[in-house]
């Protein structure tokens, strides 16, 4: 594609920048993809250095690669060049709170509040509210309500856009991703009981997961995640279907492997348990110093007898 764009259309910036855009949130962050974004993105920049809206996307997909500095670096630049840019006010935010700089943060979130009161707060500031509140103040259901009420906005902004690149851009799925994700930490791991009341949050990100993985059928992240929300929701056959088509796109993919070894013990197959959490281990290594390995290693030891074991496992 680069080289296609470099032939027909070398000076054309904005051709650059909409591939660029496009692909970055098909990547679910995969960092080797994003060196060809950012790659794209800076051909426009060398062509039209002083657009905002380009340097924000840089921040953006910076902020996707976790380069949080140099994130901020062109978030701040976009803004020199119009302070009005909101999007670039909201990354720098953003990385802010990714870097733990909450009290700067939270002055900025105050001013942005401030200055939107008579538009109404946006689904992104809403967003930074919500992580905010997590990281800072461990408010959960501050994070939950204000998270809920980014991805309904989020959806219902997106009922009457038909399917195309304005589209993508606007339903961006590792925006939504991310905010379910964030949801997803306040739900909790253990699935529920036959017999346990539904949980209406749980249902709403399967069911927003349901569409991302319709809307992007090549989403990794999108399966693994559903297959999660199957787990915890105690569907542990709509969980393995996610799985298999989760490493059927990455079969590399070790956290895979660590939700099947969770839906394994659940149904006390003890054997394909072990076995699962060795594939993850040789795909992943660093996957032993994650809880969820410990854990499952420790309900495998107290299933073979190994209490004391499992409990210095633990």
């Amino acid at each position: 594609l680069i080289q296609a764009i470099d032939r027909s259309e070398p000076r054309n910036p904005k051709i650059y920048f909409q591939a660029s855009q496009l692909f970055a949130r098909l990547a679910n962050k995969k960092k080797m993809i994003l060196q060809h974004t950012l790659a794209l993105l800076n051909k426009a920049l060398n062509l039209n250095e002083e657009n905002s809206a380009y340097l924000t996307e840089q921040g953006y997909q910076l902020t996707l690669a976790e380069d949080y500095n140099s994130a901020l670096n062109a978030f701040n630049e976009a803004s020199k060049i119009d302070d009005g840019n909101l999007q670039a006010l909201h990354g720098r935010i953003k990385c802010k709170i990714l870097q733990g700089n909450f009290r700067d943060a939270q002055q900025e979130i105050d001013f942005l509040s401030e200055i939107q009161t008579s538009e109404g707060s946006s689904g992104e500031l809403c967003f930074l509210e919500a992580l905010i509140a997590w990281k800072q103040a461990n408010d959960a259901s501050r994070c939950v309500s204000c998270l809920t009420d980014v991805l309904n906005e989020h959806m219902k902004l997106l009922e009457n856009q038909p399917p195309g690149y304005e589209f993508m851009i606007a339903y961006n799925p590792e925006f939504v991703l991310d905010a379910i994700s964030q949801l997803m930490h306040h739900i909790g791991s253990e699935p529920l009981a036959p017999g346990d009341p539904p949980n209406i949050l749980l249902q709403q990100c399967v069911h927003l997961l349901n569409q991302l993985v319709e809307i992007v059928p090549g989403s990794t992240a999108g399966f693994l995640m559903l297959s999660r929300a199957a787990f915890v929701s105690g569907q542990f056959d709509d969980a393995e279907r996610a799985l298999s088509t989760c490493l059927r796109l990455d079969g590399q993919c070790a956290h895979a492997h660590l939700i099947q070894a969770q839906i394994n013990l659940a149904r006390e197959q003890y054997k394909e348990c072990s076995e699962a959490l060795e594939k993850a281990k040789s795909i992943d290594f660093e996957v032993r110093g994650t809880p969820t390995y410990n854990l499952l290693k420790a309900h495998l030891l107290e299933a073979s007898g190994q209490r004391e074991d499992a409990l210095k496992t633990l």
